[in-house]
């Protein structure tokens, strides 16, 4: 590649990366449920250092939900939060630089291992053209399914990598991600385990692994980080493990939690559907990495590693009672890799004919290059480009910069808010830490003549409205900003 094109190819990547990853992550919302749950993590540990036993640790006014999420990624979260200040961008952006971080470390890994750049470079397009890795609870967002997929990934390139070359570096680097993956989503973490045993015994070394100290240092490590944190969190704060164990590990298998349901195919279909698109087309090109005879032996090792990892993950997971699109993640990465590998091969297999036909290339290229308009089209207008939404509980933020704007003079008011309350609370701290508002958070009961209140919701409305005259200051979507009036 010319110099020049070089470092256009180079300008044109990183655009492409800001464009799909970064460019406006902090206008939406901060999601209800889990990305905000995982903010009043971050923000609790931030501001004490510590773990956060329930969610009314934070306000007595939030419900006594138990937190029982192992905290790794918790802690970049909360010393974003540290360092810059609490807010959308602080929440999501340093998970989005793992990503990007992912998609350097497998173009190097790609480029030393087989001289192919590309397997990294067709990797992240695929992902970031995905409209079903893009959405909610995935890469544009602050919850931690996005980093678990990127550390189970590289558990698995640095697996291969020791049973390829045999050194302690890459035992280290795969013991280090796997217990990342460990202390961010439990012990779903572990499903991918029997498709790399099954890796070792096929590569001949599962064996003399067995016969080895650093094996057992290895293991003796995984094991010991996970039985030390929840030792450690049992102690602190008694009761964790039961809760742990009904909610997160043996209550998710056995039974559906939370009405997240589906059938043993949840996530073939899942796979097939415009989650995926366009890019479960291309499944058909993962057989030419083992067609192509000019391709290594290494590269084709990786690709049956991937495939029985993809295959251990996905037959478990399928298993499991409670169904959700986002524990698909790891899948997602996976799969992405095995078909940029076989994409980069079915070219190679056609290289030769080129010099004769000229307008294949062309044609290759143009498909090509019409499939990453139509995945970045899609991905820009269903995700990234459009912060509008129509949950209620999304949408105090947008609602709280609207009376701002239209009264800057009030600095003092009350959200009250009768369901779980984690958004709310959010954004009136950031309020009250970044702009010295004084905004309380607040259930149903008794209101003062005179007082500020802000509501989006119908059960926190009407019975204000059913109990007091109330004077409508500003309204915008489904919520308003209303002045407590005399008692009816």
């Amino acid at each position: 590649m010319k110099k020049q094109f070089k470092y256009l190819f180079f300008l044109l990547y990183g655009f492409f990366i800001y464009v799909t990853l970064f460019n406006q992550i902090g206008t939406h919302p901060i999601k209800t449920w889990d990305e905000s749950l995982f903010a009043c993590r971050a923000l609790y540990m931030a501001d004490n250092f510590q773990y956060m036993p329930n969610f009314n640790a934070l306000d007595p006014v939030l419900s006594d939900h138990r937190n029982t999420k192992l905290p790794f990624t918790t802690f970049i979260q909360a010393a974003s939060f540290k360092i810059f200040g609490m807010g959308e961008k602080t929440l999501r952006v340093p998970l989005g630089i793992i990503l990007l971080l992912c998609f350097l470390y497998i173009v190097r890994f790609s480029k030393e291992q087989f001289n192919e750049p590309a397997y990294g470079y067709i990797l992240s397009v695929i992902l970031l053209t995905s409209v079903g890795f893009m959405r909610d609870h995935m890469a544009r967002f602050g919850d931690h399914d996005v980093p678990f997929a990127v550390y189970i990934l590289l558990s698995i390139l640095f697996f291969y990598r020791y049973c390829e070359y045999d050194k302690i570096k890459d035992l280290f680097l795969f013991t280090f991600f796997s217990i990342a993956a460990l202390l961010t989503k439990n012990l779903l973490s572990l499903i991918v385990l029997p498709g790399l045993f099954v890796y070792a015994m096929y590569k001949g070394v599962f064996f003399k692994l067995l016969g080895r100290t650093s094996t057992y240092v290895a293991a003796f490590s995984l094991v010991a980080s996970y039985a030390f944190t929840i030792v450690y969190l049992e102690n602190a704060y008694p009761g964790f493990f039961l809760r742990m164990w009904d909610y997160e590990l043996f209550g998710r298998f056995s039974e559906t939690i939370e009405g997240h349901k589906g059938g043993f195919f949840f996530y073939f279909e899942l796979f097939f559907s415009h989650h995926h698109a366009p890019w479960f087309a291309f499944l058909w090109t993962i057989p030419f990495i083992f067609a192509n005879r000019k391709e290594s032996k290494k590269s084709k090792d990786l690709a049956v590693c991937l495939l029985l990892a993809f295959l251990s993950y996905f037959l478990i997971v399928s298993m499991s009672s409670t169904k959700t699109a986002w524990y698909y993640s790891p899948l997602y990465m996976i799969s992405a890799m095995l078909m940029a590998m076989g994409i980069v091969n079915f070219y190679r297999i056609l290289e030769p004919s080129f010099i004769e036909n000229r307008n294949l290339k062309r044609v290759l290229w143009a498909i090509g290059l019409c499939l990453v308009g139509y995945g970045l089209f899609t991905t820009l207008s269903k995700v990234a480009l459009y912060p509008e939404t129509e949950v209620k509980e999304e949408q105090y933020g947008q609602f709280m910069e609207y009376v701002e704007y239209k009264r800057p003079e009030l600095k003092e008011y009350i959200i009250v808010d009768n369901n779980f309350g984690t958004v709310p609370y959010l954004y009136a701290q950031k309020y009250n830490r970044e702009k010295n508002f004084n905004i309380r958070l607040k259930r149903g009961g008794k209101r003062i003549e005179g007082e500020f209140v802000l509501v989006c919701l119908n059960n926190s409305l009407n019975p204000i409205k059913r109990r007091y005259h109330i004077e409508e200051l500003e309204a915008d979507g489904y919520c308003k900003l209303i002045k407590i009036g005399e008692e009816k």
